[in-house]
């Protein structure tokens, strides 16, 4: 009983939670009054005429939410949010974590970088507890990915004081704010099924047998930039 009862408490703090995030993200496209009044009368006749038509949902935190409910590879009973990582920040950062099959993803939304659009970032991390693999290593095999894969990047590092290797692979996509609702939940059907693909795929690149290089003479010489120094740039006389 006691644990049905942290479950309901759960579901409708994250409901409130959801309600108070999106509040916030679709405050911050509404128009400032200076904007409004600057709108000439056939703009205004325009938003009159659209204000008959039924009020359509427009992207936003409910619909990544539905996205990840409706989508076949997402286990439901793992989602967790929204989390907001920025409190008391003009634009607000959340994140939501679920899984895929065993993989532990999350997936965040923010504010875009350019106007009327929204940041979208999937994330997961694999840990690789290999001890033959030396950070060099790992280091190819994340460029050797990223050199053939436009899309998503793959990262390396280490956790728990070095002890834990791990690869960090992220997808980021911008989403128009006046992208439908209904639109929006088809994309992220799409783009979550794209990623549950693209990290089969990182997980086989990783664990693949190769030969792995190291530093000959004649692979730094092949792989050397070289560039040519002006007397007018007065660089002759630096040790480099």
């Amino acid at each position: 009983l006691a644990s049905e009862a942290l479950q309901r408490w759960r579901r409708q703090s994250s409901a409130v939670r959801r309600e108070q995030i999106d509040e916030e993200m679709s405050e911050e496209t509404r128009p400032s009054e200076g904007t409004q009044s600057a709108q000439s009368s056939a703009e205004a006749k325009s938003a009159s005429d659209e204000a008959l038509k039924p009020e359509e949902k427009l992207f936003g935190l409910r619909t990544l939410l539905e996205a990840l409910q409706v989508s076949e590879l997402v286990t439901t009973e793992t989602i967790e949010g929204p989390f907001q990582l920025n409190p008391g920040e003009q634009a607000p950062l959340v994140c939501f974590q679920f899984k895929m099959s065993h993989f532990v993803c999350k997936v965040y939304l923010a504010a875009g970088a350019e106007e009327g659009t929204r940041h979208l970032k999937l994330q997961t991390i694999f840990e690789d507890n290999r001890n033959s693999l030396i950070e060099e290593h790992r280091y190819f095999m994340a460029n050797e990915w990223n050199s053939s894969k436009p899309y998503t990047r793959l990262q390396c590092g280490s956790r728990d004081r070095g002890q834990t290797n791990v690869f960090t692979l992220e997808y980021d996509l911008l989403c128009p704010v006046q992208l439908p609702h209904y639109s929006g939940v088809h994309l992220l059907a799409s783009t979550l099924r794209m990623w549950y693909t693209s990290m089969m795929a990182c997980v086989l690149h990783i664990v693949a047998p190769r030969d792995l290089p190291f530093a000959t003479h004649t692979m730094i010489v092949e792989n050397t930039l070289s560039v040519a120094v002006r007397e007018e740039d007065g660089l002759q006389n630096e040790a480099c």
